[in-house]
């Protein structure tokens, strides 16, 4: 019984969810017939990637610091923001690591909060983006919702 659910339930999502997913794709239609194909067949494994420009970036952090989101922005511009093309405007380096072991957009300092990080499950905050900003976060609440421990803060 439990076997004949999983497959309809396999099935159901196959061609009510999948496939018509892969139809939106811009493919010819003989290709579409051999997708279907290879979709009834195999297990079908989807990996999203998010694409990180410094809109998006921006964003998030104006996202993460919703009470506070341009000085947020202008705090870690200071500490991260680099001018890459030469003309003349900042923006937010997620792998930027200081001298002093500070990293990411945020400039998270290691010694300071590297072993809070790790017990909050924020394995990877020293180069992944979201991670990067939910440390941010929680500094900035540990600091009575504050931006004195950043350095900028007392530069913009």
């Amino acid at each position: 019984m439990c076997d004949r659910r999983v497959r309809y339930l396999t099935k159901w999502l196959i061609l009510k969810v999948f496939i018509p997913l892969l139809l939106l794709l811009p493919i010819a239609e003989t290709e579409v017939i051999e997708v279907k194909k290879v979709v009834q067949a195999q297990e079908v494994l989807l990996e999203v990637v998010v694409q990180w420009t410094p809109e998006r970036i921006e964003q998030e952090v104006r996202n993460t610091f919703p009470e506070a989101p341009e000085r947020a922005l202008a705090i870690f511009m200071c500490e991260s923001g680099k001018d890459t093309d030469g003309d003349g405007k900042k923006e937010l380096q997620p792998t930027a690591v200081s001298p002093t072991h500070d990293y990411g957009i945020t400039q998270i300092n290691r010694a300071t909060w590297h072993t809070t990080a790790i017990e909050m499950g924020l394995t990877e905050y020293q180069t992944d983006i979201k991670q990067n900003l939910q440390m941010a976060r929680f500094v900035y609440e540990d600091s009575k919702k504050s931006f004195a421990p950043w350095v900028c803060s007392r530069k913009v």
